[in-house]
């Protein structure tokens, strides 16, 4: 059951759901063309009447196409999905749309996922400043199963340090140690306490050696929801009938 307003909720309720497949161009017809003026010039780009996604308590699905995520503008969340190991862009990357104004990616408690591909954070430039210290981009990456050994982090880290000086962006990150396959692990803070640090502290930040060939195991850092719905798919085509916000961004 979808429910849409500026943000589209594919569960209807903390209870877990069963999403099996997710077609690559569901939220197309979300997308349209505005004409804006920047520097005396008119420019024509795409944009989205949907401002939120998130896909959270749900089984059966083990890869998320990242190109759905393209239709978002501000705010997404994928969280507690025990069997999702993979984050994927399936179109061609270069001809990708860049996410220029997302301003919350929060992925939590996903047991099986380990990191976030650098075709992914390529396309999320961060916010451009001037802007307010609760105006940037910010990325949590915490609770799920990359290892503190292995090198999950480093697209992140690494993303990062290379944001220029023009844009505001921060990181959120945890790893797990004394990981073994479905075995609580120990989660640990990377960088420093729990806090959202921004690319300030990242550009000086040394990152541990990592062990890029560590075997990848599904650590569970938080308990699975346990509950049980009936398996679903979302395809492309019409987006399932609901309010849609007329606000665009």
């Amino acid at each position: 059951m979808f429910y849409v307003t500026e943000q589209l909720f594919p569960f209807p309720g903390p209870s877990q759901s069963s999403v099996l497949s997710i077609h690559p161009e569901a939220f197309e017809p979300l997308r349209f063309e505005r004409t804006v003026v920047e520097e005396g010039v008119d420019v024509t780009e795409t944009t989205t009447k949907l401002r939120g996604f998130w896909f959270d308590f749900n089984s059966g699905l083990s890869s998320l196409p990242w190109d759905i995520l393209f239709t978002v503008s501000k705010s997404l969340s994928i969280i507690s999905n025990p069997d999702l190991s993979q984050l994927t862009i399936l179109q061609n990357v270069t001809n990708a749309p860049v996410m220029r104004v997302l301003k919350t990616l929060i992925i939590f408690a996903n047991k099986g996922l380990t990191t976030l591909p650098t075709s992914v954070l390529d396309k999320i430039p961060g916010l451009a400043a001037p802007a307010t210290a609760a105006d940037r981009t910010e990325i949590h990456f915490t609770g799920n199963g990359n290892q503190c050994d292995g090198c999950g982090l480093s697209p992140l880290v690494n993303w990062a340090k290379s944001r220029p000086q023009t844009t505001k962006v921060a990181l959120r990150l945890t790893c797990q140690s004394n990981c073994a396959d479905n075995i609580t692990g120990v989660e640990q803070a990377v960088g420093h306490a729990y806090a959202t640090l921004t690319s300030d502290f990242w550009r000086t930040y040394v990152e541990p050696a990592c062990n890029a060939d560590l075997t990848p195991v599904a650590c569970r850092s938080v308990s699975d929801p346990v509950s049980a719905s009936t398996p679903s798919s979302v395809s492309g085509g019409p987006v399932p009938s609901a309010k849609l916000s007329d606000q665009t961004t």
